[in-house]
């Protein structure tokens, strides 16, 4: 964010040390000209040797330009006080964001005294509120949040950034995830998905349909570790059949290493999951 205060008080303090400097060298000059002049004067009344003249305008230069250092530093205390004040931020912000508990695995999660637990799958009624739900856990809510049965306020910020994902219908794989996918230890299991799905090439993601897209999407959940993946009608677009093969093959592979939340429409695949939860009353967005 542009820091108005300072760039105000930034400018003030160039213009008056531009001010200043423009003066102590008009002065400076003016000091030299008129050394000059004397120094002219007295070889022509026979008061000094050119050699004790030279002697003299040494000694002034180095007077100069020692004077010129320590008015240069004055000029600088304002730039020195606001880098000072400047790194001062950096390092309260940086200590701000570091500040808190990392959790190395979560095992449980608890919104508004509601426990889930890993492998939990979310349904209900359109509009009622499942994706608010996912969504809290990461956005600011009245409710208390607790990972591990800790209060969310008192986690690392950074932990968890790094460690809560989102994930909806929207989301797609790069080329980047993509490669990550084909160099995994997953390859027989790979192929078998893309098989089922009808995925013939990788080349172009672009052209597969909206449901293959989602599907290489959930796919690439196996490649996560140690996260708590907020799945959010990852599959919205995909068949029963389908989904309920991914359901059995791919979700187990996920859950062995992540904790996973998925909120599906799709109330015949909840047998795939561990634990269920339905969303009776409408939830809104705090």
């Amino acid at each position: 964010m542009l820091d108005l205060k300072y760039n105000q008080k930034n400018y003030q303090f160039d213009y008056n040390n531009m001010l200043v400097k423009s003066f102590f060298d008009m002065t400076q000059s003016l000091f030299f000209i008129v050394l000059i002049a004397i120094n002219i004067m007295s070889i022509f009344s026979h008061q000094l040797t050119l050699g004790k003249i030279f002697f003299i305008i040494n000694l002034f230069q180095m007077f100069l330009s020692g004077l010129n250092n320590i008015f240069g530093f004055y000029l600088n205390i304002p730039n020195i006080q606001y880098s000072k004040e400047f790194l001062s931020r950096i390092i309260n912000y940086e200590l701000t964001e570091n500040i808190g508990i990392n959790l190395e695995e979560i095992k449980a999660l608890k919104i508004n005294e509601t426990n889930f637990e890993n492998d939990t799958v979310i349904f209900g009624k359109n509009g009622i509120g499942k994706s608010t739900l996912l969504k809290s856990f990461f956005t600011r809510n009245e409710h208390p949040i607790y990972f591990n049965d800790v209060s969310k306020d008192l986690i690392n910020t950074n932990w968890i950034k790094k460690h809560l994902i989102y994930l909806s219908n929207n989301y797609c794989l790069d080329e980047t995830a993509i490669n990550n996918l084909l160099l995994s230890n997953y390859q027989e299991l790979i192929v078998e998905v893309l098989n089922k799905a009808q995925i013939n090439s990788l080349k172009d993601i672009n052209s597969l349909s909206t449901g293959q897209k989602q599907i290489l999407s959930f796919l690439s959940l196996i490649l996560f570790e140690n996260k708590v993946l907020l799945v959010d009608e990852l599959l919205g677009n995909v068949s029963l059949e389908m989904k309920s093969f991914l359901y059995q093959k791919i979700k187990p592979l996920i859950i062995e290493r992540n904790f996973l939340l998925v909120v599906d429409h799709e109330k015949k695949i909840n047998h795939f999951f561990k634990n269920e939860y339905e969303v009776k009353q409408c939830i809104e967005n705090h």
